[in-house]
C-alpha cells in the first residue's frame, strides 16, 4: 500500500513537472523568456521529487561557472542557463553528459526546423528573435528528471 502511495506520489509529481515544463516551453516561445518564477518552480519541485539525492554541490558550482561564461559569450540566454541548473539540482552528474549531447542534438533539430518554417513563410523571425532554446532544454530536462526519479541512471 506505502508502495503504491509513493508510485502515485511519484507519477503525480513528474506530470505536475511536465505541465510547468511545458508552460515554460510555451512561454519561452511565444515570448523568449524564462522567467525567475518558472525557473524557482521547477527547482522546488525537482526537490521534492529526489530531495537531495542526485544533487552534487562542486559540479553544480561548475555548471552555474559554465553558464557564466556561456552568458557572456553570448551562447545562451540567462534564462536557458537558470532553466539548465534547476533542471541539473536533481539529475545526477553520472547523466550530464548525455543529457548534454541529447540536448544539443534536439537544439539542432528545433533550430533547422525553425530555419525552414521561416524559410517557407519567407520570414526571418529566428534570426531576428533567436530561438526559444527552453524546448530543447525543457525536453532534455524532464527526460532527465525521469530518469533520476524512476531510478533508471547508470552508477
Amino acid at each position: 500500500m506505502l508502495a503504491r502511495l509513493v508510485a502515485n506520489t511519484t507519477t503525480f509529481g513528474l506530470l505536475l513537472m511536465l505541465l510547468v515544463t511545458l508552460s515554460i516551453v510555451w512561454t519561452d516561445t511565444c515570448q523568449r523568456q524564462i522567467s525567475n518564477v518558472q525557473c524557482l518552480a521547477v527547482t522546488i519541485m525537482i526537490l521534492a521529487l529526489t530531495g537531495l539525492q542526485s544533487f552534487s554541490l562542486w559540479p553544480w558550482l561548475g555548471a552555474v561557472a559554465s553558464g557564466c561564461l556561456f552568458y557572456q559569450l553570448r551562447l545562451l540566454a540567462g534564462g536557458d542557463i537558470k532553466l539548465i541548473l534547476a533542471y541539473l539540482t536533481g539529475i545526477p552528474v553520472s547523466l550530464w553528459y548525455e543529457l548534454s549531447l541529447v540536448m544539443a542534438v534536439l537544439g539542432g533539430l528545433q533550430a533547422v526546423a525553425w530555419l525552414l518554417a521561416d524559410h517557407v513563410r519567407g520570414t526571418s523571425a529566428t534570426k531576428e528573435r533567436g530561438l526559444p532554446y527552453g524546448v530543447a532544454i525543457g525536453a532534455t530536462g524532464m527526460c532527465g528528471i525521469a530518469l533520476s526519479v524512476l531510478g533508471a541512471t547508470p552508477s
